[in-house]
């Protein structure tokens, strides 16, 4: 240990200056490698949030096209929902790959479980005949009303307070409530 100092000690002020730099940027370069290694996550983060976030309002256009089929009876709507829920189910398949946490990628899939059930119901909608048939319609509503916030709700389980905290999310905590009714107890978040 002696001889380390007195070796330190030893060596010209130019060396002592050119190791003191060396060392300061040695730090400076391994906190750079930090800082873009965590602006990366962030960013990839940010995407997926931003791609479930298309999703929800994806499913909430069809929604409103869906309304609109129902209240005017023309085809236009129907096939305008029908190309919205399409775009929401490819746009969750292509975003399911980017979840890092198995319970984030499994609301994802439910989502899309509750999508398809939800095209299915719409296509069933577009086949009754609602002059004459209208409650045979507002059954198959009521099951489209059901079927759409269960993805909503889907998409709602995914924030968690520490989430929407960050501002990170446009959905209020305790603000959704889940299909059955009952207030949404979230645990996990987009990962």
């Amino acid at each position: 240990m002696l001889s380390i100092i007195t070796l330190f000690q030893n060596l010209s002020i130019r060396i002592k200056l050119l190791v003191g730099f060396g060392l300061v940027l040695v730090i400076l370069l391994f906190i750079s490698a930090l800082s873009y290694q965590s602006l990366q996550g962030l960013s990839a983060r940010f995407e997926m949030v931003t791609k479930v976030s298309e999703t929800n309002l994806l499913i909430s256009e069809a929604r409103q096209q869906e309304k609109n089929f129902l209240l005017r009876n023309d085809r236009k709507y129907y096939q305008a929902a029908q190309e919205l829920s399409n775009k929401a189910k490819q746009l969750g398949e292509t975003s399911l790959a980017l979840f890092t946490t198995a319970e984030s990628a499994s609301l994802m899939r439910e989502l899309l479980s509750q999508l398809d059930a939800y095209q299915r119901l719409l296509s069933e909608l577009a086949a009754i005949d609602m002059q004459n048939n209208k409650e045979a319609a507002l059954v198959v509503e009521e099951k489209m009303t059901v079927a759409a916030r269960a993805a909503d709700y889907c998409l709602c389980a995914g924030c968690t307070d520490d989430w929407h905290a960050g501002s990170f999310c446009d959905h209020q905590p305790g603000g959704h409530p889940n299909p059955s009714g009952g207030a949404g107890g979230r645990k996990n978040c987009w990962r």
